[in-house]
């Protein structure tokens, strides 16, 4: 069953990005203040602002709901991104022939 948490802070929403790897490449210190971390996120080509402008909660999920309500960025071969969900994906990473 899916819990609805907390709604979480824009700065644990721009946490998340700390080790992302564009950010890394522009910056390896990671700042200080607000300003400058998202600063950095622009400088790395994360939409910050669109990020922020969303409310955000925190949910549990059971491995069920997690594999059939997220949608990966990866998308489909020959389609966009969110265009299948995550056991779909799964699925077809475990039957696809190796190299």
């Amino acid at each position: 069953m899916m819990i609805p948490g907390n709604f979480v802070s824009a700065d644990n929403i721009v946490e998340a990005f700390r080790e992302d790897h564009e950010v890394l490449k522009v910056a390896s210190l990671w700042p200080d203040t607000a300003f400058e971390r998202i600063e950095i996120l622009n400088k790395a080509g994360r939409p910050a602002g669109n990020i922020l402008r969303y409310p955000w909660r925190l949910y549990i999920l059971d491995r069920n709901e997690f594999l059939t309500h997220v949608y990966p960025v990866w998308p489909r071969p020959g389609l966009g991104n969110h265009s299948w969900t995550l056991k779909e994906m799964t699925d077809a990473i475990w039957t696809a022939p190796l190299f």
